[in-house]
């Protein structure tokens, strides 16, 4: 009888773990979590806003938030923040150096100085590179041979500029091993690696037999090839995108709820209303490689229009006056209540009517109004020209620690002038072209505001442009909600007021609103942390045009502005060449501040993606389709139309989006 093994059964669980609502923010982000029906704001290092910043100690240590804020203060050039607005840049990158570098000593053999007579220029600063004498005497001698005369003419002449950071040696025969030649240049090259053996040297050598030699005396080595290889690597510096910046800090929020509240997999994450398709996707792509679950994308003002909205017991208009610190928002959201509801709470739908705002406007550019404010005075009070390195008369180290202070005292007294009528900005140590000196100046609110009046004045044009395009007048919002730090500033508070007649809603934290609202959508569709809420119905719209481009490069659209989500749309469009068998569609969108704009490089008008077909078939129409998801995400896809035919199996033709690159 045939024997055989019955398959183990296979049994599935869910997956385990909470739920929670993340602000990202671009300067600043915030964790909330609903338990038992409450809301409640993560605290991480005692801290409810959780500035938005990784901090590179080394690869292997990572530090975030507040106290990665501080270092960076210190060490710019180890920091990464401001990453939410590289988000729709696909190449774009950030350069990090790692604070903690590892200290290493060469020693350079001949051979690498001919192969590569510019080798000093790949080091890095804090790198110990120490020459024979030996290797002098050979460069000098191969400066007399037809073959190497050039090679070692430009490496001495390296040298002499390298002097003042180059540590020269002499050879010491006696401490090489009794087997070896105290005649052969090798051997005494090699002896200096003894000489110095407590710094643990690496000998660059592109000599096989050398490195053997090496190799049996324990000494550590490294072809010219492999040190240039690793050179960007390996030698403490990185670059990342914004996404890839983001994984790390979602990782970060995502390990830290963990710890406090147990597994977390499930999240709402906010993005402003005006990201794009593109910012996104990458936000949703970054939470997916940070380790979550599952991800639903939110709107910042319907998150801030739910955490009001939730309590509203007949149907309102509430206008979201979104200003963090990277964007500033501007929604209306009509809040409708299901009376008919047999739930213990009261539906509600969340129908967005219209959004306005400005993606590159936030509390960062009303700091840099502060900073060059400082900058002014500063070339006031000594002559000194801190818009420019070159034009300073500082050295790099002096210019980037007066830029560091300058920024960290800006932030602070913005933050200050918030609270109270007046500042002192103290500078301890200021450097100036002729000397180090303490300086200080008094800043009052007034001041303030009428460096940033400009900027905020925006705001208030946006809110105009807002209303108009809803037909809307300020009487007709029955609520108006104030998000996002900025709007903290009294200034603006009373702006607003003065705007809409009535004063702004502020009874729940500004900075932490928009959290809350994600926390209870995050709850309404997973529930796992407690009391199950009625998931708010959100009504989103597409906020710009979006088409492809056309021959003679016209935009046409496919989904207007303002459509409402999820939506779906085709259009049909013919070869410009009969038999062509490559074809490339272009996706663009256009922002709805200008809709008369007809060509792809016209103002308002950016590329998105593209779509490359190869190996096509003789065909009839090009179908093309838009999808936007309920989270404002965009698929298009294409489908090939040969004599009235769909070609549901097109063979060998290949489709491929730009995204998929890479």
């Amino acid at each position: 009888m045939d024997s055989f093994i019955e398959a183990e059964e296979t049994i599935l669980e869910p997956v385990k773990g909470r739920e929670i609502g993340i602000d990202l923010g671009t300067c600043n982000s915030v964790v909330s979590y609903l338990e038992n029906g409450r809301i409640n704001i993560l605290r991480v290092k005692n801290e409810e806003i959780i500035p938005s910043a990784i901090f590179f100690e080394n690869p292997n240590e990572l530090r975030y938030g507040l106290i990665a804020l501080r270092m960076g203060f210190q060490y710019p050039k180890s920091v990464a923040k401001l990453f939410k607005r590289k988000l729709k840049d696909k190449t774009g990158k950030i350069k990090i150096e790692f604070r903690d570098r590892v200290s290493k000593t060469y020693i350079i053999d001949t051979n690498v100085f001919i192969d590569e007579p510019d080798i000093l220029k790949y080091f890095q600063e804090h790198d110990e590179i120490v020459v024979s004498t030996k290797v002098i005497d050979e460069l000098s001698y191969r400066m007399e041979q037809p073959e190497t005369e050039f090679q070692a003419k430009v490496a001495i002449n390296n040298i002499e500029e390298f002097k003042e950071r180059l540590i020269f040696e002499s050879s010491d025969s006696s401490l090489l091993p009794e087997d070896l030649d105290r005649r052969s240049n090798d051997n005494l090259i090699l002896s200096i690696a003894f000489k110095i053996k407590d710094k643990n040297p690496v000998l660059l050598t592109s000599d096989k037999e050398f490195q053997l030699k090496c190799r049996a005396y324990n000494i550590r080595f490294q072809s010219l090839n492999d040190f240039k290889k690793c050179s960007a690597n390996e030698r403490e510096a990185i670059e990342i995108t914004g996404e890839e910046a983001s994984t790390l800090f979602l990782r970060y929020l995502k390990d830290e709820a963990s710890k406090a509240i147990g597994p977390v997999s499930y999240a709402a994450i906010t993005v402003p209303a005006n990201f794009n398709n593109v910012e996104i996707e990458s936000t949703k792509r970054a939470a997916e490689k940070a380790g979550f679950k599952e991800v639903t994308i939110l709107k910042e003002p319907t998150a801030a229009a739910i955490a009001y909205g939730l309590g509203v017991e007949e149907d309102k208009n509430i206008l979201i006056y979104d200003f963090g610190g990277g964007t500033f928002d501007v929604s209306i959201i009509k809040v409708q209540t299901d009376n008919t509801s047999t739930e213990d709470q009261t539906d509600k739908t969340f129908k967005v009517i219209n959004t306005g705002g400005d993606a590159n406007l936030g509390g960062e550019d009303l700091t840099w109004e502060l900073i060059n404010f400082i900058y002014d005075e500063l070339a006031e009070s000594f002559g000194l020209d801190m818009y420019r390195l070159e034009d300073s008369g500082l050295s790099s180290e002096q210019y980037l620690y007066n830029e560091t202070k300058i920024y960290e005292e800006a932030e602070l007294s913005k933050i200050q002038l918030s609270q109270f009528k007046k500042t002192e900005i103290s500078f301890p140590v200021l450097y100036t072209e002729e000397e180090q000196t303490a300086w200080s100046l008094t800043v009052a609110r007034n001041e303030f505001e009428n460096l940033v009046r400009g900027k905020t004045k925006k705001t208030l044009d946006a809110l105009d442009k807002t209303l108009n395009e809803a037909d809307l007048n300020a009487e007709d919002i029955d609520i108006v909600v104030l998000a996002g730090g900025t709007s903290l500033m009294p200034f603006i508070q009373e702006r607003v007021r003065r705007y809409f007649g009535k004063s702004p809603n502020c009874e729940k934290n500004t900075a932490t609103v928009i959290a809350n609202g994600a926390a209870i959508y995050a709850n309404s569709i997973w529930g796992k942390g407690g009391i199950q809420l009625p998931k708010p119905t959100v009504y989103e719209k597409t906020v710009a045009d979006f088409g492809i481009e056309l021959k003679g490069h016209k935009f046409d659209c496919l989904i207007p502005a303002n459509s409402e989500l999820p939506v779906i749309k085709e259009k049909d469009y013919s070869p410009v060449t009969e038999g062509q068998k490559e074809l490339r569609i272009s996706v663009y969108r256009r922002d709805k501040q200008y809709p008369t704009e007809k060509k792809i490089f016209n103002k308002g008008i950016d590329y998105i993606d593209k779509i490359s077909i190869s190996n096509l078939p003789l065909m009839d129409t090009i179908r093309v389709s838009f999808e936007f998801s309920r989270e404002d995400i965009l698929n298009v896809n294409v489908k090939i139309i040969s004599e009235n035919k769909e070609l549901i199996d097109a063979g060998e033709v290949s489709i491929k989006k730009a995204s998929q690159d890479g």
